[in-house]
C-alpha cells in the first residue's frame, strides 16, 4: 500500500474518531414530561430535547451520557445518575432552551400547575 495512502486513511480515522467524540458526553437532565417520554437535556451551553424509549429512564437532575448530537436513529445512552443504560433518540438542539421546548407536541404539553399559575 503506498505510504500517502495509509497517511489518508490514518487521518480519516483520527478525523472520525475526533467527531464521535465531540458529539458524546454527559448531559443534564432538566425538564421531564412523563407523559410522552420526553426529556429536556442541558450540555455545556445548549439544549436538547430527546425521547427516552424506556418508562421512567431519568428523573430531573440525572445526567445523561451518550450520542446527543444525532437525531436521525435511536441511540444506546448511559444514566450515570441511576447506573442505568437507556435507549433514546435526539428531536432537536439549540442554544436556547425555548427553541427546544417549542418541539414539544401540543399533546405532550402538560398543563401548568395551579400553584405554578400564581
Amino acid at each position: 500500500m503506498p505510504r500517502n495512502l495509509k497517511q489518508l486513511i490514518a487521518a480519516a480515522g483520527l478525523l472520525a474518531f475526533g467527531i464521535s467524540t465531540v458529539q458524546a458526553g454527559p448531559a443534564t437532565v432538566v425538564a421531564l414530561n412523563v407523559k410522552c417520554n420526553l426529556v429536556v437535556v442541558k450540555k455545556s451551553d445548549e439544549f436538547g430535547l430527546v425521547t427516552l424509549f424506556s418508562v421512567n429512564a431519568a428523573a430531573l437532575g440525572d445526567v445523561l451520557d451518550g450520542d446527543f448530537e444525532s437525531i436521525k436513529y435511536m441511540r444506546k445512552a448511559r444514566n450515570e445518575t441511576a447506573g442505568t443504560d437507556i435507549m433514546m433518540r435526539g428531536v432537536r438542539y439549540s442554544s436556547s432552551r425555548k427553541i427546544v421546548e417549542a418541539e414539544i407536541p401540543n399533546e405532550c404539553k402538560e398543563a401548568p400547575s395551579p400553584a405554578a399559575a400564581q
